[in-house]
Formats: structure tokens, sequence, C-alpha cells
């Protein structure tokens, strides 16, 4: 954002060598050419400031190379592998900050409802619920599973096990739950739901980045994809 005193950016240092010649670098504020012109205005998380920038002729020291590696290689995707494999951990990251703010939606409207009197039985069916009961619950499953598949990528990673699979899963499943949550509480809840007095609304703006950065929901639905039917980019696109 418009606060940091460096920036890492991705750039090809060849292009007819393709993903292999993409290497990683650290631009410096200041750095002639490349400019911040200004701070982006957002639906959500704004205590998280996010910048434009614009680089023009912006000629930067061989030192600010990452790694130190100018080799290519074109037998490998060389630093766009590395690139790659940062989300296997950064997307379970991002499933669960949005699944905190689901939580937290669904913690303050189990406390509306109960000041209101409406009550959870958890040992009843649905059937057997009231409409804003039998909705809650349907919520806290959806968070649940989102939950599970967070975890399982998690834990793989922790082993040091292979997770790609698994953080596209979380991922995609995380951003849409949290999204179809906090929609869910504020239709409980009703105007408290959208109302400034209370966080929920805010919490359903931060919420919907959850879907888009790291990978959006359709990338990572591609990914499983492909996984799940061992078919190449070229198969499946």
């Amino acid at each position: 954002g418009i606060r940091a005193d460096a920036v890492v950016i991705w750039a090809t240092l060849d292009k007819s060598a393709g993903r292999a010649g993409i290497k990683s670098f650290l631009v410096e504020k200041g750095t002639p050419g490349f400019d911040v012109p200004h701070k982006e205005k957002k639906l959500g998380i704004r205590a998280d400031d996010t910048a434009a920038y614009v680089f023009s002729d912006c000629r930067i020291p061989r030192a600010n190379l990452l790694g130190g590696d100018e080799s290519i290689s074109k037998k490998t995707s060389g630093g766009f592998r590395g690139v790659m494999k940062t989300f296997n951990m950064t997307r379970p990251m991002t499933a669960a900050m949005g699944l905190g703010l689901a939580e937290a939606a669904l913690d303050f409207t189990r406390e509306q409802l109960a000041e209101a009197g409406v009550e959870i039985d958890y040992m009843a069916g649905l059937s057997s619920q009231t409409a804003a009961a039998e909705k809650f619950i349907r919520l806290e499953a959806i968070f649940d599973a989102s939950k599970l598949t967070t975890l399982q990528a998690c834990w793989l990673a922790g082993e040091g096990k292979p997770n790609n699979m698994e953080s596209s899963v979380c991922k995609a499943h995380a951003g849409s739950s949290v999204r179809t949550i906090t929609q869910g509480c504020i239709e409980i809840l009703g105007s408290m739901g959208i109302s400034r007095e209370h966080l929920l609304e805010k919490w359903t703006r931060d919420c919907r980045i959850t879907d888009i950065y790291e990978g959006t929901g359709e990338i990572q639905r591609l990914i499983i994809a492909r996984g799940l039917l061992d078919y190449t980019r070229a198969d499946l696109k």
C-alpha cells in the first residue's frame, strides 16, 4: 500500500523463456520510475490500505533480485513455480481469515437471537425449529464444513505434505461460505444486520475479498477440476 517502504514484484528477465524467466524483485520507494499515485477506495478491508503502482522505465539494481540467481532454465517454471507454491500456504490463511469473520457474525447473531428469546435446540430436528433457528443451524453447518477443509490444508502444510488440491478446496469453499454466512446473518437480524451501530455489516463487506485475492473462486475450481480429472491446462481452461 501507500505506507510500504518497499514492494516485491515479479517480472521477467527473458520474455522468450515464458514462465521460466519470471523472477522476484524488491523495489524501494523513491526508485526512479516507480510511482504510487493514489490509495484505492474499497468496499471492505479498509484498514489494510491498497494502492496503485505505476512503473515507467523503472530500472532496478541487480542487488534487488531476490535470491540473487539470474540463471534461467527453460526446463523448469523458474520463479513462477515458487510463486505458485506460496499459494499453498496463503490460500488456507485467506480461508481462515474469512472464517474468522464468519464466526464473529455467527456469534453476534446467536447472542441477538438469545436476547430475543429464540431458542436453538440442537437435539431437535430442523423441522421442529423456528424459521430463524433453522436458518442459523444451516449456516453453522456450512461454517463447520469450511473449517474442516481449512484445517486439513493447514495440517498437510505443517506436516510438509503436498496440499495443492486441499488449499484450493478450502479457499474455494470458504470464499463462498463466508459470504453465504454473513449474508444469512443479516437476513436473520433484519435492519440490525445492516446498521453501522454493529460490526456485522462491516464483516460482510470485509469477507468479500476472501473469494478474490490469492486466486479467485473460479480459478480454485479449475485447479480442483484439473486435479480430480487429471487434466492439463490445455484440456481444461
